[in-house]
């Protein structure tokens, strides 16, 4: 099961390589604007003027000073529903004419935000996920909704995200607009992940409270969603690449951990932005081997 680890961000490069962000035919609100999507935390959020349709998506183009390695493409803590669409198309030139990837089906037709999450056996008849197989809405609001987009490694200039479709408010009744919280465009590290030491999961945190004559209550906690990492490196570049990858993110910066690239559904429920926990262990077993666990906290800041 090969697993994809992104811990740079070229968005955030703006000492070195900036990036200009654009929305053609897109407002955006004054006190949330489109850069907002360039830092963390994640709650200020750029948010539209308007909702994207097939016809008239919402536009975002990135452009940097100078070409970047892209491998991932990332739309982070976005409010748009499961049934919406979007388009990831890269170029090598400012002028847009050179396109080294685009994320569209062979048939030119955009992407589903979140793809076909049930098994066909699975399905009920009449239940709201019947006929596209994706998750209830009540369900879906419970996890946090990512775009994330995996390309050919190769170089650009430009990005270039579509978006359209229907969005949707923490109560669950539809928005107006839309709401981005981080952008994310860069290289990453494909790894393969031996189980059974992995394992993802959401931990509820809640406290039970006793007292005496048996009176208990309990005291809901922040839910925090995990992914342990247990895997070996036996090719020695990877191994160093991965011991890099940790020191730059330490445990203050993000990283993008997506548990199966061949596999949407996969990402969706256990992928997305975290960050390191703890040392990062990085031992010799022979010189050629390195043995190593990657602990992870759901990124929520």
């Amino acid at each position: 099961m090969a697993g994809f680890f992104v811990d740079t961000n070229e968005l955030s490069n703006q000492l070195v390589n900036p990036c200009t962000l654009t929305s053609p035919g897109t407002g955006w609100a004054s006190t949330a604007p489109l850069t907002s999507i360039l830092t963390t935390p994640l709650e200020e959020r750029a948010v539209t003027a308007r909702l994207g349709a097939a016809a008239d998506p919402v536009v975002i183009e990135m452009e940097w000073l100078y070409p970047v390695d892209i491998a991932y493409a990332g739309l982070l803590h976005l409010n748009l529903w499961q049934e919406s669409f979007f388009r990831m198309e890269a170029f090598l030139d400012s002028g847009r004419t050179q396109k080294v990837a685009d994320t569209r089906m062979p048939n030119g037709r955009d992407r589903r935000v979140i793809p076909g999450l049930y098994d066909p056996k699975t399905l009920q008849p009449g239940y709201s996920s019947w006929l596209r197989g994706g998750l209830p809405n009540e369900d879906f609001r419970r996890y946090t909704t990512n775009i994330h987009a995996n390309v050919d490694l190769c170089r650009a200039r430009v990005i270039r995200w579509s978006l359209w479709g229907g969005a949707y408010k923490p109560d669950g009744t539809d928005d107006t607009v839309y709401r981005l919280g981080l952008g994310w465009a860069g290289n990453g590290l494909s790894v393969t992940r031996h189980a059974p030491g992995s394992s993802d999961g959401v931990k509820p945190n809640t406290e039970l409270i006793e007292q005496p004559g048996g009176y208990v209550w309990a005291e809901p906690g922040l839910r925090k969603r995990t992914a342990v990492i247990d895997l070996a490196a036996i090719q020695p570049t990877l191994r160093d690449k991965l011991f890099a990858a940790a020191h730059r993110a330490g445990n203050e910066k993000p990283i993008v951990w997506l548990p199966n690239v061949a596999s949407p559904e996969a990402c969706f429920w256990y992928g997305g932005l975290f960050r390191l926990v703890g040392d990062y262990q990085h031992k010799y077993l022979p010189p050629i081997w390195a043995a190593l666990t990657l602990n992870l906290l759901e990124w929520r800041e």
